[in-house]
Order: C-alpha cells, then structure tokens, then sequence
C-alpha cells in the first residue's frame, strides 16, 4: 500500500495539471510536442565507483501560461556500482520555468523541478537480503536545460538533472561497513533529445489576420497610390490653367500695346494730314489776296515763381512726337527767361509730361527729351546751365483725364519748378 501511494500522487498531480482549464486552453495556443532524448544516469553515492549508465527517455510538453511549460517525461535507465546495481523504470511531471529568449526567440534555456515516481530492480546479488529486492519509489527532479528550435515543428533539447528518491532502498547493500545506504538514494542524468509538435497551434485565426493585415496594407498602398496620382495629376492640371492663364495675360498685354501704338500711329497721321489740308488750303488763297497784318505780340513778364511750386508752361509746343520746339513757344519761353534774368539766386528743374498713349518707355524717353530742349533754349539765351536741371517723367502726374484729346494735350506739358 506504502508503495502505491507515491504513483498515485504523481498521476493525480499529471492528470490535474493537464486537465486544468488554463493548461488544456493553452495546447490550442503553443501546441503539444512529442519527443525522444537519450543520455546517461549516474548514481550519487558515497562510494567511489559509481558508474555512467546509458538512458533513454520519451516526454511530452505543452504550455502551462506564458513563461511556464509542462514536461511528462517516461524513462528508462539504471544506477549501479561495483557493489549496487538497480534498473529503474520511472514516470515523472516536470514545470519548466523560460523566462528568456535568445537569436531572434528560437533558444529557450529553461529551469524546472516536479515530482515523479519510478518502479526499481535490484540486483539480488548485490542487494542486503533483508530488504525487499524492488519496488515502487518516489522521487523529486530538479533540471536545468535548453531548447532551440529549428522552425515551427522542429526543436531539439539539451537537459542535465538532479533527481532526489524519498527512499534509500534504491542503492542499498549488504557490504560490510559501507555507508551507502545510510541516505536517501540521489542521481543525476545528462540528456540530448529531439521534439515534434505533433498538434500544432490553431493557426487559422492567426492565418486570417495576417491575410486581413495584407489585405489592409494592400488596399492602403493602393489608396496612397490613387492619392498620389490625384494629387499629381491636380498639379499639372493647375499648371497647365496657370500657363494658360499667364498665355492669355501676355496675349491681352500685347494686344493693348498693339492698340495703343496703333491710336498713337493714327494720332501722328492725323496732325499731318491737318498740317497738309491747311498747306494745301494756304496755297490755293490768291496771290493778290490782301494780307493782314499780324498784330505784335505782347510783351512777356516775368513769372512769379515760388520755390516748391511748379507753373505750368502753357504755349510750349512741340513737333509731333518730337522734342523740336515750335517758334509759338518762344513768347511763354521769354517770360521764364525773364524771370531767371531778374532772379540771379533763383535755380529751377524743367519738368517734361506726356500723355499715355505709346508705350511708357517711349513716353519717359520723349518727355526728358523735351525738357532737355527747353533747358537748352534757356541756356543759349544767357542763363548758366548749372541753374537749370532737366527732369522727363513720361506719363505720370496727369493733370487731366487722358481718355479725352482734349485732356491729353493738356497732360503734354512743361513745367517751370522752382527749387532755390
């Protein structure tokens, strides 16, 4: 009955461990894995004979929780010596403790202790006759090992073990004054073995959600791929209006351009043809005609010029789209002489305006022009060129509106600025 109990135990401690509600979910999760190990046991006596003896063994494991496997493990092997010997047939449940992983998770060194429980033969020569020659005997195995795995199913294992018997029956003899069996029977075992999942993870979950994540990472780089061919696609469509825009402005630009030195051509040939109508009309009066006299012209005054102020010089004409004064300007070009006469202190800036019709470069050119000529009337009149300084400004500065002749003429000006 003292015999039984300690098999009982251990099956009892198996078979609750296996078939807990955590234990058994977990076989789903890691798998079952079958194995074979070869090796060899040593018994720890306080003899100095103790001999290696080849073993063999077939285990099971599975995953408990987390860092925590089960190992059921069926041995067969023998301890002897010169003076002992015993064959043992054992069963044992180990949990094995693998709380880190090396070389990307395939290397699992473990630790581990359980219970287990192993039916002895005795050598009868060597055994005390007053003990019983086998039997059952418990035993507690502590371990230390390593596992590597090759792929998925595949893993091999590297163990060394300590094993303590509850019992010293195993290894005792009737040798005169030994003390072999004065304690509790121990060995220990060194082990090298292969293991095969035989019932694999449920992988069908995993397998789901790793086409599911594809299927994601698939249909997001095609939403990147649309995105990013919108996205280029409404660029060169902005870039294409935008040159199309730009196109059309420069096109406006040089049709206003091509109009307005259209209206200045037609302006020019309209002063001519007038010059030549009123030629043409002098021509045909009779020679005998009476011609009357032209009264004299007054006599110019000065101009009362105030420093910062500009007088307009009305009565300054210039040939058409030339910088050539007419001889009518000499009598508003005699007041300003005059007053730069009189007014030996006194220094001014000759101002040229046009109006805007013709381009602005034009414009500008024509109107420094014209001042420079005024400044050169001036000049070759008597007045020292270090007092005078010619200014064009093209069309800026309107005094009138220049969408009327009338206004137009008005902003072709000359204007007397007093600056000393």
């Amino acid at each position: 009955m003292k015999k039984n109990i300690y098999f009982i135990g251990v099956v009892v401690l198996i078979m609750v461990t296996l078939l807990s509600t955590q234990g058994f979910g977990q076989f789903k999760d890691r798998g079952i894995r079958l194995g074979v190990a070869a090796g060899s046991l040593q018994g720890l006596t306080k003899m100095t004979d103790n001999s290696l003896v080849p073993s063999g063994k077939l285990y099971l494991r599975h995953n408990i929780s987390g860092d925590f496997d089960g190992d059921l493990s069926g041995m067969y092997a023998g301890i002897k010596g010169q003076y002992y010997q015993s064959d043992l047939w054992g069963v044992e449940y180990k949990a094995l403790y693998s709380p880190y992983s090396f070389y990307e998770d395939q290397l699992h060194p473990y630790i581990g202790a359980g219970l287990g429980v192993s039916y002895y033969f005795a050598n009868v020569k060597l055994r005390n006759p007053n003990v019983e020659k086998n039997g059952y005997v418990g035993y507690m195995p502590f371990t230390l090992g390593a596992e590597y795995a090759v792929n998925d199913w595949l893993m091999f294992d590297v163990s060394t073990s300590f094993n303590y018997a509850f019992s010293n029956t195993i290894v005792s003899t009737w040798v005169p004054n030994s003390e072999i069996g004065t304690g509790n029977d121990a060995w220990w075992g060194l082990f090298a073995g292969v293991s095969y999942t035989i019932f694999g993870p449920d992988n069908k979950a995993a397998e789901k959600e790793a086409s599911r994540i594809r299927a994601e990472e698939l249909a997001a780089a095609e939403a990147r791929r649309v995105q990013e061919a919108n996205a280029a696609e409404a660029k060169r469509v902005q870039e294409a209006n935008a040159a199309e825009a730009k196109r059309v402005q420069e096109a406006a630009a040089a049709e206003a351009r091509r109009v307005r030195e259209a209206a200045e051509a037609q302006r020019i040939q309209d002063s001519v043809n007038a010059a030549k109508a009123a030629a043409e009309r002098l021509a045909a009066v009779p020679k005998k005609e009476v011609v009357v006299p032209k009264p004299e012209p007054p006599k110019p005054a000065a101009l009362k010029a105030e420093v910062g102020k500009a007088i307009i010089l009305e009565g300054v004409v210039f040939q058409s789209g030339k910088a050539v004064i007419s001889p009518e300007s000499e009598q508003i070009l005699s007041s300003a002489l005059i007053t730069l006469t009189d007014n030996p202190g006194l220094a001014v800036e000759i101002r040229g305006f046009t109006d805007n019709v013709g381009s602005a470069k034009k414009n500008l050119q024509l109107s420094q022009s014209r001042a420079e000529a005024v400044k050169a009337w001036l000049v070759k009149n008597g007045v020292s060129s270090k007092r005078i300084t010619a200014k064009g400004y093209g069309d800026r500065n309107p005094v009138a509106s220049n969408k009327t002749a009338e206004g137009r003429m008005k902003n072709r000006r000359i204007e007397f600025f007093r600056t000393k």
